[in-house]
């Protein structure tokens, strides 16, 4: 039984998974993801859910908000050029993403991210 956050015959899963986040433009496909990790989709389900108590898709939309959520504060990208970076095609599903994962929209959180 591969362990999530441990090692699997494709390597590092959370190294492996940071990977796909940013590899996969903005489809993220879970079957994509069970044969990057070597194993069927329902297995890697199961296990994600058992370690991390998310699915692998919604981590993975995570992991892409926390990116953006540095981005915002650190950078002068603007907000349609760090959605590309995060793997979002469109800004304003970008956005909307982001308001429902923070509780506010990207533009107001650089705001109050460079008034700190």
């Amino acid at each position: 039984r591969p362990l999530i956050l441990g090692r699997t015959a494709s390597g590092n899963f959370e190294a492996n998974l940071r990977s796909a986040a940013n590899d996969f433009g903005g489809r993220i496909s879970l079957e994509a993801l069970a044969k990057k990790f070597g194993m069927g989709k329902y297995s890697l389900i199961r296990a994600f859910h058992r370690e991390t108590g998310q699915s692998p898709v919604k981590y993975m939309i995570s992991l892409r908000l926390k990116h953006a959520e540095q981005l915002l504060a650190l950078s002068t990208l603007s907000i349609a050029e760090i959605a590309a970076a995060c793997g979002y095609s469109s800004p304003s599903f970008f956005a909307y993403e982001f308001k429902k994962y923070f509780g506010t929209t990207p533009r107001q959180f650089r705001i109050q991210a460079h008034s700190r």
